[in-house]
């Protein structure tokens, strides 16, 4: 049985009551984790995306490219506004900070392209109008929002002053050298101390062995990797 929000599981369940008992598990342990948070980073993909046309839901991929099969008469393409972006994380972190009043956010837009389009568009100028679409909505936000940060990571990636090794040969991928300038500029703004730590040293790039964890969780669990595949 495929769960229509996390369609990627290793471990699919069996029946309805398992799918149950594995929703509610997985719903507990988010809760638990936003509790224990000081900060939620959460990167901006895509807009584009696949609703339910029975209760408007929406999935984190298009039914048929990761699990299940799509069925026009239940599944309609929703490629989302700045406005309908804006008021989806505004509500997103009301709920979280209703789970944890003191934890503080930060919003970033990801530097990778879209590599297909369901509009009528080039897949440049759809990724462009996304991308656009994602740093209104996350400035808006950060804006009406005192406990939202932004972090340039897409600006860093794609600017005018990004070299090209930034970018992979295949120009959809982002580099191991931009990921470590990234995360060396996020650590090195970031206060890693508490009252009466001794001082933390300047962030130098993350380990090696820590980036190509990260990669292969990516790999393994992000929707879009996954269906870009």
């Amino acid at each position: 049985m495929i769960d229509p929000f996390r369609p990627g599981l290793a471990f699919p369940a069996g029946c309805d009551t398992e799918l149950d008992v594995l929703t509610a598990q997985h719903l507990e342990r988010v809760v638990a984790a936003l509790r224990q948070a000081d900060v939620f980073v959460f990167t901006l993909g895509l807009t584009e995306a696949w609703v339910s046309v029975i209760d408007g839901a929406v999935f984190p991929a298009c039914p048929g490219t990761i699990a299940g099969t799509y069925d026009p008469s239940r599944h309609a393409f929703r490629n989302f506004t700045a406005a309908e972006t804006c008021t989806d994380l505004l509500a997103a972190f009301a709920l979280i900070r209703a789970i944890n009043p003191e934890i503080r956010c930060v919003l970033t837009v990801s530097p990778v392209p879209l590599v297909a389009t369901a509009t009528d568009e080039h897949v440049l100028a759809a990724s462009i109008y996304s991308k656009s679409v994602l740093r209104v909505a996350a400035q808006e936000v950060m804006l009406a929002l005192p406990y939202v940060g932004y972090f340039p990571a897409y600006e860093i990636v794609t600017g005018p002053q990004a070299p090209a090794g930034f970018f992979a040969a295949n120009r959809h991928d982002v580099s191991c050298t931009a990921i470590d300038t990234v995360m060396s500029a996020f650590l090195s703004a970031c206060d890693l101390g508490r009252p009466g730590d001794p001082p933390v040293p300047a962030a130098g790039p993350p380990p090696a062995a820590g980036m190509a964890l990260s990669a292969l969780i990516a790999a393994v669990e992000c929707e879009e990797e996954a269906a870009g595949r």
